[in-house]
């Protein structure tokens, strides 16, 4: 019979250095911060040219929701390409907002959403 001594005990994990990515003022890791700019007037233009489309065809609605949401659609869409041009971003939005916003008023102009 032998007798074996014990086990050493198994050495500490060495101190781990953050990740690269960790640093303050790194939005997201392996993204440039100009990839995160964004249009919020082409998004509103188009949510409001979609919801002005759609309830365009509905009597006594299309006056009070899709005669404001075409108005702001228009206006954010012109305010939304502007922008977009001066940041080089979001314009396809900007520009389906302000067709679906025309859209809207020629459907109103039409007799869409009124009482016959």
């Amino acid at each position: 019979m032998s007798v074996h001594p014990p086990n050493p005990a198994p050495e500490p994990y060495p101190q781990q250095q953050p990740a690269a990515y960790a640093q303050q003022g790194v939005p997201f890791a392996g993204y440039p911060a100009q990839l995160l700019r964004k249009n919020g007037m082409a998004t509103a233009a188009m949510v409001l040219g979609i919801i002005a489309v759609l309830f365009a065809a509905f009597p006594f609605i299309g006056i009070f929701v899709a005669a404001p949401c075409g108005l702001l659609a228009f206006i954010f869409g012109i305010v939304g390409i502007v922008k977009g041009k001066n940041i080089q971003v979001g314009t396809g939005p900007a520009v389906v907002g302000l067709v679906l916003g025309i859209l809207a008023a020629i459907m109103m102009a039409l007799g869409g959403g009124t009482l016959w």
